[in-house]
């Protein structure tokens, strides 16, 4: 849609809306002038969501594969539990694991070999769901397991970057923005397309 709306805008090169022609030349004044500023937004947009439903695609241009986890080891009881690290010692060794990181959840231990689990967002990490993680002994308070985004695969980090771009998220509250007025646009295309194609039906 947007190779062929570029082509048949290009003709004309419309980029305002004359506001006192009558409401058919106002309708496609619209079609026209609307279509060409989102389309610089919803050009990504589509990039991203292609990337999106073919992940794969975008892993195999970028190496290598999904991010595997794997196990985190559990939190070793002593014989003495008396001296166990208060929550505060705990986010202290989480910010040395990840120095550069903000904290943005607190997982408590829910049982004898649970650990805490404090989920953390480093600055090139901006999507909703964060991808870095400290795992602690809830006995010791030793660092057990670092989940670092920036140290992922490549591939890996391509995907969650993408889909930041894609959600509005990778720039923040401005980028949510124009990227939700850009699609609430596509329903003034919509009417304004099928109105201009209505009036062509019905004078042919």
């Amino acid at each position: 849609m947007i190779p062929t709306g570029l082509w048949l805008w290009w003709r004309k090169k419309q980029f305002r809306i004359s506001w006192k022609s009558s409401w058919r030349r106002i309708n496609w004044d619209l079609h026209s002038a609307v279509g060409i500023y989102t389309v610089v937004f919803l050009t990504p947009a589509t990039v991203t969501g292609f990337f999106i439903s073919f992940e794969q695609l975008l892993y195999w241009i970028t190496h290598p594969g999904p991010l595997e986890r794997g196990m985190v080891p559990g939190s070793a009881r002593p014989n003495d539990t008396s001296q166990r690290p208060d929550l505060d010692s705990v986010l202290l060794a989480s910010d040395g694991a990840l120095p550069n990181a903000t904290n943005v959840s607190v997982r408590l231990p829910r049982g004898p070999k649970s650990v805490y689990v404090i989920q953390k967002r480093v600055p090139q990490d901006q999507s909703r769901n964060v991808q870095s993680a400290v795992y602690i002994d809830q006995f010791s308070g030793k660092v057990l397991k670092v989940e670092d985004f920036n140290k992922s695969s490549p591939g890996y980090r391509a995907v969650r970057i993408n889909r930041s771009i894609h959600a509005g998220d990778y720039w923040g509250l401005p980028s949510r923005i124009v990227l939700s007025i850009s699609s609430a646009l596509l329903a003034v295309m919509a009417v304004t397309g099928v109105i201009i194609w209505w009036k062509k039906l019905a004078g042919s």
